[in-house]
């Protein structure tokens, strides 16, 4: 599987964030073959028809819409590339990650990682409103001055505020104070806490809670159990680690509580299709986007 890297350097000096429309990325791979980015992706589709298969699930195509990719998410394009226009906005995780206290401001939003539908289309109103959002972060990167790291970080903000705002109306997700503070707090402890060998029951104790309680939060907040979250952050930090360190598969077995490598393999394997020499390689060997 291609996995496709963001060009830091695209723009002469380091820049972890890029937008504009799609002449301005004639390599962006809408193939049907099944590939990966290592950036975040919003792309809003301006015209064009077909389908967009997403981790598995059916994405119908139309003029109007929004599509929010997380990294590493398998894909493939079902469409005719000479019909498409669209606008891309793309960026890497450090690009908020360093500006931002909270760590996981990517993760509770609601349309990259809950289970969710991948996609918004907003009234037509609310799309031109989106629209200049984007375009005024275009014009940032086209004419660069000294502080339009800081402008763009914060428009950036601002902007996915706006599209979770408009994402929590058109799929109606009302949540409680309650549920909110107690899922929140939850994924505030895999931060500092994940471990294979921590079972829902076990971050449920840390939270004075118990296991129906935390999985019911989790699924009003986030659109799954807590289970599948502490798998989604096991798989997130193997591929962390992979990626971004040169240890061992035995040494990040121990670090995260496998008994075995071998166990960790197995569990890698299931969630991603690939095992973690496979990722590795795959993305040590990944082609360099825009």
């Amino acid at each position: 599987m291609r996995i496709f890297k963001f060009n830091n350097w695209k723009y002469g000096n380091e820049l972890l964030i890029d937008a504009g429309p799609i002449e301005r990325f004639p390599g962006y791979f809408f193939e049907e073959e099944e590939h990966a980015t290592d950036f975040y992706e919003l792309i809003f589709l301006e015209a064009g028809s077909g389908h967009l298969l997403l981790d598995g699930r059916k994405i119908a195509l139309s003029a109007g819409m929004i599509i929010f990719i997380s990294p590493f998410r398998k894909r493939k394009w079902f469409v005719k590339k000479k019909a498409l226009k669209c606008r891309f906005l793309l960026f890497r995780e450090e690009f908020l990650s360093e500006y931002l206290k909270n760590k996981l401001f990517l993760c509770n939003l609601p349309f990259f990682y809950r289970q969710f539908p991948h996609f918004l289309s907003p009234a037509d109103k609310e799309w031109g409103a989106l629209n200049d959002l984007v375009q005024n972060t275009i014009d940032e990167i086209n004419h660069r001055k000294v502080d339009s790291d800081s402008f763009l970080r914060s428009q950036l903000v601002y902007l996915l505020h706006v599209l979770s705002r408009a994402y929590s109306r058109q799929y109606n997700i009302p949540v409680g104070m309650k549920e909110q503070n107690l899922a929140h707090q939850f994924r505030y402890l895999l931060e500092s806490e994940i471990n294979a060998a921590y079972g829902v029951v076990y971050y449920a104790g840390k939270l004075s809670t118990t296991r129906v309680t935390l999985n019911k939060y989790c699924n009003s907040v986030f659109g799954v159990n807590a289970g599948d979250l502490i798998r989604q952050r096991l798989v997130f930090e193997i591929k962390s680690l992979l990626l971004y360190t040169n240890r061992t598969i035995n040494e990040i077995a121990d670090s995260l509580g496998f008994r075995e490598p071998g166990n960790l393999s197995r569990f890698f394997r299931h969630l991603t299709g690939l095992t973690p020499s496979e990722f590795r390689k795959t993305y040590q060997g990944g082609l360099y986007f825009g």
